[in-house]
């Protein structure tokens, strides 16, 4: 409390400085804290208020948007802040990202399956997680489901003709209700971590690409995520992104669909980062994602390891399916190996044969913001069933599971 104290007397003084706001600097101390309470946030949230009124009132030259920002960097409405204590409703907003009404497939929403009758493939229950849209932790979270495929690389010796093929092949499988946007390409070379103890917390994946071509050369992107065993750990863990990053960034709970099992994750992404950044040290670890690597309990010594460098090509092609109402992107991602940039970028050669993968992503409704509907996973559970059958997933057999 000591922090949010000496925040109130610095509220006051922005009055008459130019200082950077009050309540944006304890945003930065609460998130070197291993754990944000609510009610500090809520507590933050109305220094925001009074401060973006004190100023705006006494020199009429402040809004508060930075604050706003730094709460949301979607068009999600906070509308309260709710005490911990209190049992909370389940919480979605009504609109999407662009300020639409978020539409149900079908005109109504679907219910999910009990999971004493499950569905091919499909994991969500009628009992999960909830997500409380009031939260300032969980106001920005979106959801998605990634339905992953090994990737043969006998089928992307000629890359075009490989990715056509597999295109044409879903296109068909859905039909009209498919609409694909303009695709895209990229090369990047990934540095991997090893995450079972950069700076002496383990995570399941940490990475940074570089981008080599496409529409992010010359810049670069960072993520960590971590699986959660059990559904109900997802919303208490707080994964998100250091305030001078929040505007261009990225975190959400995904759960990834294999051929023999499946898992949910919590992910944070930063995004137009310098072009050949690298960890070098735990601060930078701090800057981007301060609630993964708090101050107080990083082992500064303990440097993140670099695992692998390898170069890698995405054909990725975003789209709507299920009547528009839901979003989705087919992600072709073959590596190459370290030191290929040149095989990446011309892909006369079979990629690497281990990790290289595509995938199907699809989004809850409302762009990621919404409820899942229950009929669309029994929908995408019985496409993937198809997929495994009439085209399959290299070196993996269903009936091995």
């Amino acid at each position: 409390m000591a922090d949010l104290e000496l925040a109130a007397q610095e509220t006051i003084d922005e009055i008459d400085t130019n200082k950077e706001p009050a309540s944006k600097r304890v945003l930065k101390r609460l998130l070197t804290r291993k754990v944000i309470g609510i009610s500090a946030l809520c507590i933050l949230l109305g220094f925001a208020m009074i401060s973006s009124f004190l100023i705006g009132y006494g020199i009429g030259t402040s809004s508060g948007s930075d604050d706003e920002q730094v709460i949301s960097n979607s068009n999600s409405t906070l509308n309260t802040c709710v005490s911990t204590d209190v049992p909370v409703p389940y919480q979605y907003t009504t609109k999407g990202p662009d300020g639409s009404d978020i539409i149900y497939y079908q005109g109504s929403l679907h219910a999910l399956p009990n999971k004493k009758s499950p569905k091919p493939y499909v994991y969500r229950y009628d009992d999960d997680y909830i997500i409380d849209r009031n939260d300032p932790t969980q106001v920005d979270l979106l959801e998605t489901n990634e339905y992953q495929f090994k990737a043969d690389p006998a089928k992307f010796v000629n890359r075009t003709q490989g990715i056509q093929e597999l295109v044409s092949m879903i296109s068909n499988y859905f039909g009209n209700d498919l609409v694909w946007k303009s695709p895209k390409e990229n090369v990047w070379y990934e540095l991997q971590y090893e995450p079972s103890s950069p700076c002496g917390i383990g995570v399941s994946e940490l990475r940074i690409r570089n981008y080599v071509t496409g529409e992010d050369a010359n810049s670069a992107s960072s993520s960590v995520n971590k699986n959660f065993g059990k559904k109900n750990q997802l919303t208490d863990y707080p994964y998100l992104v250091g305030i001078t990053h929040y505007k261009k960034s990225e975190v959400k709970v995904e759960q990834d669909v294999h051929v023999c099992y499946n898992k949910f994750n919590r992910k944070a992404k930063v995004v137009n980062l310098p072009f050949g950044t690298e960890f070098r040290n735990c601060s930078i670890l701090n800057e981007f994602f301060p609630t993964v690597f708090p101050t107080e309990t990083m082992v500064a010594h303990d440097i993140p390891t670099l695992h692998s460098n390898n170069s890698w090509y995405e054909y990725g092609v975003s789209g709507t399916l299920f009547s528009g109402t839901t979003k989705i992107k087919l992600s072709v991602n073959l590596e190459y190996g370290p030191n290929a940039i040149e095989d990446a970028i011309e892909g006369s050669t079979a990629p690497k044969p281990s990790v290289s993968e595509f995938s199907m992503r699809i989004y809850s409704l409302g762009d990621g913001y919404g409820p899942w509907d229950g009929l669309i996973l029994e929908n995408m559970g019985q496409w993937y069933t198809w997929m495994l059958s009439n085209y399959g997933s290299y070196t993996e057999n269903p009936a091995d599971c």
